[in-house]
């Protein structure tokens, strides 16, 4: 169980700029024992205001299914705190069931069904149980029935709730409004600017430290911290997927393009979705129907 969790998908900040590598300190103990500290605790880095270990730790497979994985979690979220690695980046749906999602959809329909769930499992279980005296980052996520810079707001009150804090320390769109459901018909409502508005309100009235964006490429990006910009909110973030497989798609430009702007770059699946580790193999995976299965397979036998 425990090495299972332990494949969730780290959150890797990579520098804006080039940082020097400060080797471990060691901190002097009574007779000859001397006791190392961890690296995380002296390389360091900005996003904001925040001051965070460039290692963080992603919680998209944080979702506690019985007791064994809650205490599993846990202890892993422990141990990362003790070493330093106190930064965690979550999200509003993650721990949410794929069908949980249904019921809100609906309702955006005008159809009589209870909208009232929209995840925040993880997020809670981080105020309450992992995340203590850690940084956090959430995510709002843009759907179809989020259509004010009101709906940000009243989500980031609601993370901030379930995350027991008074203030987010970065609060980050998913990605780009692209859940169009009726695109295929020539029908669009894209509420980018909306999101914007909504994380602009947020950082004004003090219920986040910090205002980020995910999944963004390099001119949505400038289009967003521009938009941030003119209201007197700087962008702090750009969280995409980067690792040795993905960086001649698109995110080696993206990660310049931020550097260029001063916007710092997280990096989602440093390992490929453990790709990268060389522990996986195409017999792990065949036969299995599901989507990451089928990708994961796929780059396994080119």
């Amino acid at each position: 169980m425990l090495r299972n969790i332990l494949r969730c998908q780290l959150a890797l900040v990579l520098c804006a700029t080039a940082s020097s590598y400060n080797p471990v300190p060691i901190v002097p103990q009574r007779g000859n024992l001397r006791t190392p500290i961890s690296p995380a605790i002296k390389d360091t880095t900005n996003i904001g205001n925040l001051v965070v270990p460039h290692l963080g730790l992603g919680t998209i497979a944080w979702t506690a299914k019985d007791d064994e994985s809650l205490l599993a979690i846990e202890s892993i979220a422990q141990r990362a705190r003790e070493q330093g690695l106190d930064f965690f980046d979550t999200a509003e749906r993650y721990g949410a069931p794929p069908l949980a999602m249904i019921p809100a959809a609906l309702a955006n329909f005008g159809l009589p069904v209870d909208s009232s769930y929209l995840g925040g499992d993880c997020e809670s279980n981080l105020g309450a149980h992992w995340g203590s005296g850690a940084k956090i980052a959430t995510k709002f996520t843009p759907t179809p029935w989020r259509r004010s810079a009101q709906d940000v707001v009243d989500a980031a009150k609601a993370s901030a709730e379930r995350l027991q804090v008074q203030q987010l320390d970065l609060y980050q769109l998913h990605m780009p409004d692209i859940i169009q459901p009726f695109s295929r018909f020539g029908i669009e409502d894209i509420k980018n600017e909306l999101y914007w508005d909504g994380l602009a309100e947020c950082y004004k009235r003090g219920l986040v430290k910090n205002v980020g964006v995910s999944n963004y490429g390099p001119t949505l990006l400038a289009r967003a911290q521009e938009h941030l910009a003119k209201q007197g909110v700087p962008l702090a973030s750009n969280q995409i997927a980067f690792n040795l497989l993905t960086r001649r798609q698109g995110s080696e430009a993206t990660v310049k393009a931020g550097a260029e702007m001063g916007v710092r770059t997280l990096a989602y699946y440093p390992l490929a979705m453990g790709l990268l580790t060389g522990k996986l193999t195409p017999e792990r995976f065949k036969g299995k129907n599901d989507l990451r299965s089928r990708d994961l397979l796929r780059y396994l036998e080119g």
